[in-house]
């Protein structure tokens, strides 16, 4: 971002959310002070959560008062993975192939149409692979949304049951 004019400006802070409601300190810059100058700012988040991100700078003067400035919106996905599951239609249990993923814990939900929770687990993954899912509850007849989030992956996949 950049200021073209700056007054009793102490400090720059970046913040991110996963939910748009409670945000982390990214990093913060020293502002200049009292400036007629444009000056170019740049704070790099090392460590983006994966998914959906909401972003706001902020703007704080030398006595304390916080301004609002700008937020934005990022879409962190890995590239170059692609996950699966077969079969599809399923019966009691089915594979979910993690292709491209080195390794990582990766959270698996198994919800309803109307957003109910019938299955969670984590799969801990060292390399590419296909993991056998065999929920502990059989799930009824119908269609699911199967969610797999954790070390920047975050997919949503249909799986029909019948």
């Amino acid at each position: 971002w950049r200021t073209s004019r700056e007054v009793n400006n102490e400090k720059f802070i970046v913040e991110r959310s996963a939910d748009g409601q409670a945000y982390a300190v990214v990093g913060s810059k020293e502002g200049s002070h009292d400036s007629d100058e444009t000056k170019s700012y740049t704070i790099y988040d090392t460590k983006p959560l994966p998914g959906r991100q909401y972003y706001r700078l902020r703007q704080v003067d030398r006595n304390g008062t916080e301004k609002l400035l700008a937020d934005a919106i990022a879409d962190f996905r890995l590239s170059g993975v692609t996950t699966s599951i077969y079969p599809n239609p399923a019966a009691e249990s089915f594979y979910i192939n993690l292709a491209g993923v080195l390794s990582g814990i990766f959270l698996l939900e198994i919800r309803d149409m109307s957003g109910r929770l019938a299955y969670t687990d984590k799969i801990a993954t060292s390399t590419s692979g296909t993991y056998l899912i065999r929920p502990s509850k059989k799930l009824a007849a119908g269609q699911y949304l199967i969610s797999v989030k954790g070390d920047g992956l975050s997919e949503q996949l249909k799986l029909i049951v019948k």
